[in-house]
């Protein structure tokens, strides 16, 4: 393209522009607003150990030999934890197979369902090391999601009362969903690893009435505060929690839970470096950038980037028609370059702002 061209060609992508910039303005508080979905492993509980002699159909204690849900600070099993597939009350005649005690043999999601049993917690039961407590729970740090305290995040659960059978009197003392930070892996505990320490900064306690052979939505959402600022960078952990009865810890507490689900959303994330401008993220400016960018705007959910702050031309920590202007006139003016971290090297983000960088693979 020769250099009279230049400007021809930027006036006609301008006009065209403007023509666009009203839906825009309509239309752009709705593109921004979608909290970011958290990887849970074995959220729905559809993954479990099998093994010889047992049939496929038998469940016995979960998590042998995959253990991303674990005890919480307890070293023996006895049964607190297990992933089932509800059974038809009295339809099992085997008590260690399908779990007969209700729902109609149905979870709310896929096949299987974790039951947490409030078990073991009085000292009579494990003398040589008594740990006396109100509640039993099924616990999983997540390594890769980092907590930051500007961040909101929404963790939910369907919570489920089990309905009893000829080979199980369930218990019902009441759940907890928690959200918490930090804590640690300790391998080595009988069936199933086990989660020490941690602090909760979000949970459902119990509020919801749960009726027997009937799943509720359980859900506990943390709102940005100063008071967990120090927590910053450790990564989530999820308590899945069966209460006990406070006044005879030998009574046994049963909850079933199934598909858990966690979200993020607000300013705050770990930063990841990125390019200024490179919004298609392919390490270089060209005008496949803007083109991505105008796209974002205009089609909204057809195409999301992982990296919004690549977008945002000018950081003024808004994407807008102005952005992929900048970027035009800058390829074939030669008007400012993009701001800080820019196109030279990867940088993060220097000002705060409502945008994130979840993922640019140049940079990584």
């Amino acid at each position: 393209m020769s250099i009279s061209g230049k400007p021809t060609f930027l006036s006609l992508g301008l006009l065209c522009l403007s023509i666009t910039t009203s839906f825009f303005m309509t239309h752009s508080d709705v593109l921004f607003a979608q909290p970011s979905s958290i990887p849970i492993p074995n959220a729905g509980f559809e993954f479990r150990e099998t093994y010889d002699p047992f049939p496929e159909s038998t469940d016995k204690y979960n998590q042998w030999g995959q253990e991303s849900w674990r005890h919480f600070e307890i070293s023996h099993n006895g049964g607190p934890l297990r992933i089932w597939n509800p059974g038809v009350p009295g339809f099992d005649e085997n008590p260690q197979g399908a779990l007969d005690v209700g729902f109609e043999g149905e979870a709310p999601e896929g096949k299987y369902v974790i039951v947490v049993r409030s078990r073991y917690n009085d000292a009579t039961n494990v003398p040589e090391d008594p740990q006396i407590r109100d509640f039993e729970a099924a616990v999983q740090i997540l390594p890769d999601t980092f907590f930051h305290p500007d961040k909101t995040y929404t963790l939910t659960a369907q919570v489920g009362r089990l309905f009893g059978s000829e080979n199980y009197t369930p218990d019902w003392h009441g759940y907890a969903l928690q959200l918490a930070v930090g804590g640690t892996n300790v391998d080595g505990a009988t069936f199933a690893g086990k989660v020490v320490g941690g602090t909760v900064i979000a949970e459902d306690y119990n509020s919801l009435e749960v009726f027997e052979d009937e799943f509720v939505l359980a859900t506990a959402v943390y709102t940005p505060t100063d008071e967990h600022a120090e927590l910053v960078g450790l990564p989530l952990q999820i308590r899945l929690v069966a209460l006990e009865n406070e006044n005879d810890h030998s009574l046994t507490g049963w909850v079933a839970f199934d598909d858990v689900k966690l979200t993020e959303e607000g300013p705050g994330a770990i930063q990841q470096e990125f390019l200024r401008g490179d919004d298609d993220a392919n390490g270089v400016l060209e005008i496949s950038d803007p083109i991505v960018g105008l796209s974002f705007q205009f089609l909204g959910e057809a195409i999301v980037p992982d990296c919004f702050d690549a977008l945002d031309f000018d950081d003024n920590g808004k994407i807008e028609i102005t952005d992929p202007i900048a970027s035009l006139s800058h390829q074939f003016i030669g008007t400012a370059p993009p701001a800080p971290p820019g196109l030279e090297s990867c940088g993060v983000d220097p000002t705060e702002d409502d945008l994130d960088c979840l993922n640019y693979e140049p940079c990584r």
